[in-house]
Parts: C-alpha cells; sequence; structure tokens
C-alpha cells in the first residue's frame, strides 16, 4: 500500500502554461511508500511476472505537471524480481534513489544472478515526466542468465547517455562459457526507439551456438555496432572454430564458416559456410552463401552428381542404398 495526501490544482495539470506559475497553482503533495511492496510491478509492467521486497521512502512532488519538482528517496533491500523474458529471478535486489528537484540520482541499482551481479548507478533529469541529460553506467560482473535463446555468464560495462538528444548506448561486452540459440525467424517486435549505438560484442572461449536440429558450433571473433539501432553500421565478424550443422537431417561438419558483419543500415550478417559428410563412398560438399534471410545452399559431390540425386541421396538415402 502506498498513500499519497495534499494538493493537485488544476491549474497545474495545464501543460500548455508556459510561464512561472504562482504558489497557489503548484502541486503539494506527499507520497509515502514505506508501507509499499515491489509486488505492484506486475501490474505496471507485462515483463515482470512477480516480484516481492518492501520498500521505503517517502517523495515530495512540486510544481506542475509540465515542470515538476520532487525531492526524497525511494530505497529496496532484498528484493525479488522475476522478468518474464528470463527463467531465474533476480535476487538481493537493491535500490536507492534520490530525488533533489528536477535531478535523479541512482546510488545503488544492483542484483545477483546466479553466482554473478550486476550494479548500476548514475543521474537523471526530469523535462516534464520524460527523462533528459542522463548519465548512466552499468557493471556486468558475470551474471548467470538463463533464458529461452541464451544461458550463460555476461561480463563488461555499459553506459546509457544523452547525446544532442538522443539516446546513445556504448560499451563493451565479452562473452565465455556460453551456449546461444539463435532462431531463424526472430520473435523480436519493431520499436520506434531510435538509439544511437557504440558496443563491441566479443565472443572468447566455449561460446556455443546450439540449436538441437541445425547446428553446434564453437564460435569466436568479435563484431562493433555503431550507428543507431534504426540505421545500424556493424562491422567485424564471428568465425566457427568447429561443429556441425544439419541440413535434410543429415549432419555436416564444418570445415569454414564465417558471419561477416557488413551490411550498412542492417544488423544481419552474410554467411560464408562450408560443410562436408561422407555418405557409403560418396563425400558431399555443403554450402551455404549470403544474407541469413536470403540464404543460398549448394550441394556437391564426389563422385559428381546431379542435384536431384544429391537431394534423393540425402532425403532418401537407406532406400537409395538399398536400390
Amino acid at each position: 500500500r502506498a498513500s499519497a495526501y495534499g494538493t493537485v490544482p488544476l491549474a497545474a495539470l495545464d501543460t500548455s502554461r508556459r510561464q512561472q506559475p504562482e504558489n497557489g497553482e503548484q502541486m503539494d503533495l506527499k507520497l509515502r511508500l514505506d508501507e509499499a511492496d515491489l509486488s505492484i510491478l506486475p501490474f505496471l509492467s507485462k515483463e515482470i511476472s512477480w516480484a516481492q521486497g518492501p520498500t521505503q521512502g517517502e517523495l515530495a512532488l512540486g510544481g506542475t505537471l509540465d515542470r515538476p519538482r520532487i525531492n526524497g528517496h525511494v530505497s529496496v533491500k532484498n528484493g525479488i524480481v522475476k522478468l518474464a523474458m528470463l527463467n531465474d529471478p533476480i535476487l538481493n535486489v537493491g535500490v536507492d534513489i534520490q530525488f533533489q528537484n528536477d535531478k535523479i540520482n541512482v546510488n545503488t541499482f544492483e542484483g545477483q544472478l546466479g553466482s554473478g551481479s550486476y550494479q548500476v548507478t548514475g543521474s537523471a533529469r526530469l523535462q516534464g515526466f520524460s527523462l533528459a541529460d542522463y548519465d548512466l553506467t552499468a557493471s556486468l560482473n558475470n551474471p548467470f542468465i538463463t533464458s529461452k535463446y541464451f544461458r550463460g555468464p555476461v561480463n563488461g560495462n555499459l553506459s546509457l547517455k544523452s547525446d544532442r538528444g538522443r539516446p546513445v548506448l556504448a560499451g563493451r561486452l565479452r562473452l565465455e562459457n556460453d551456449t546461444i540459440d539463435i532462431p531463424l525467424v526472430p520473435d523480436l517486435q519493431s520499436s520506434d526507439l531510435n538509439l544511437g549505438l557504440d558496443l563491441e560484442v566479443s565472443a572468447g572461449n566455449k561460446v556455443r551456438l546450439y540449436n538441437p536440429y541445425l547446428y553446434d558450433i564453437q564460435v569466436g571473433g568479435r563484431v562493433n555496432f555503431a550507428g543507431t539501432t534504426q540505421r545500424p553500421d556493424a562491422s567485424g565478424r564471428f568465425f566457427a572454430k568447429r561443429g556441425t550443422v544439419s541440413y535434410l537431417r543429415t549432419q555436416f561438419t564444418i570445415k569454414e564458416a564465417v558471419a561477416e558483419f557488413s551490411q550498412f543500415g542492417s544488423f544481419e550478417p552474410v554467411l560464408r559456410l562450408s560443410a562436408e559428410t561422407k555418405l557409403q563412398r560418396t563425400k558431399v560438399t555443403l554450402g551455404i552463401n549470403g544474407p541469413v534471410s536470403e540464404m543460398n545452399f549448394t550441394l556437391e559431390s564426389d563422385p559428381a552428381m546431379s542435384q536431384q540425386e544429391l537431394l534423393s541421396l540425402l532425403t532418401l538415402r537407406s532406400r537409395y542404398f538399398s536400390d
């Protein structure tokens, strides 16, 4: 339960007024959170499955809706939050946020995932009831993420800053001891968010791309994402150290595979893959080339066979050899 008391003049809700409001036209509202709880969060966002943990703090709201002034603090100790996209809850959630007129200071925003943790600090300024002049940094100390497409720790640092009115996400992320399943048809929803980028993602030891029906690949490499989310400028590549791919229920051993990020205005990599398998006395080579959404598959064999014979060999090979 949260409680509020005070006055909110109708003039304080009029965002069309630009002159300095009189004292009698400003809000004078107190909001108490000492009997509130994080369990309210699922009602505020569908991205949160459940949460628990007492909150503390009191906020004084003044000014107008167009130019609010907030003073006070909000804190949480030992909270638990379960995000819908993660299999495991975030433990030991700690929050300490101070409000000083139009400025917000994030002194503590931390939590634990598995054996790792994260911490966010920084500040922002209120512009109406939106944020401006934000400068936030996140330190990722190997929080262990378990989700539909990703399992493992993430290490690195991120920052989110405003640059001429545009948010810019920058930092370095290093993946090690992770298992990733990249869907052929991403289920991400389109967004109008135009976020600036200066982000590097590198794959170190034991980064595995795995789908039980399609591939099992150990990868390395590094990719830089610049530009914006609407017009990305990506460069770099990920490459296969070793692994297998499946095509028409046949497993091929990878000889070479590279995902090159070189298409301006797109996050989509261009694939170049060569893999082989041997069926009885026939060696079959699989080639995959092109952007992910327009991959071109080719088959060759030794001894040479037509494309139709190769397809029959792969799809009906037991019957093919029995004949």
